[in-house]
C-alpha cells in the first residue's frame, strides 16, 4: 500500500488511483517556485509539513495519500511530494506493526 510519486503528465492511469499533490491544494509546496532552489524548497516544506501545526494535514494526507499514487509536475526530478510519500509510507508501516513483529501467530494467542 505505499504511495508513490508520478508526474502529472505522464500519469495514464485512473484519478481513484491518484491525489494532486500540486498547487492549488492542500498538498502544494506553499515554498516552491522558479526562484527558489529546488533543494531549499523541499527543505522548507519538510520543516513545515512535519511541524506540530500540520498534524491535521499529516492526518489528512495519510488517509487520502496511502496506497495512491501522487502527482506532482516535478517528477521524477526530487520535489515535496516525496516527502508526504515519505511520511504515509512511514505511517503505513507503523500501522503493520504488530503484524510484523508476530507474523505467525494466530489469531487465539
Amino acid at each position: 500500500m505505499n504511495a508513490t510519486v508520478a508526474h502529472v503528465r505522464s500519469y495514464k492511469g485512473s484519478m481513484d488511483r491518484a491525489v494532486y499533490c500540486g498547487r492549488p491544494g492542500p498538498y502544494g509546496n506553499p515554498f516552491g517556485g522558479k526562484y527558489v532552489p529546488r533543494a531549499e524548497a523541499i527543505s522548507a516544506f519538510r520543516n513545515w509539513f512535519l511541524a506540530d501545526a500540520q498534524r491535521a494535514l499529516r492526518d489528512q494526507a495519510v488517509r487520502e495519500c496511502t496506497g495512491k499514487i501522487l502527482l506532482c509536475w516535478c517528477a521524477p526530478l526530487p520535489c515535496h511530494v516525496d516527502v508526504i510519500a515519505e511520511y504515509v509510507n512511514f505511517m503505513w508501516l507503523q500501522s503493520l506493526g504488530p503484524i510484523l513483529a508476530h507474523p505467525h501467530a494466530s489469531p487465539e494467542s
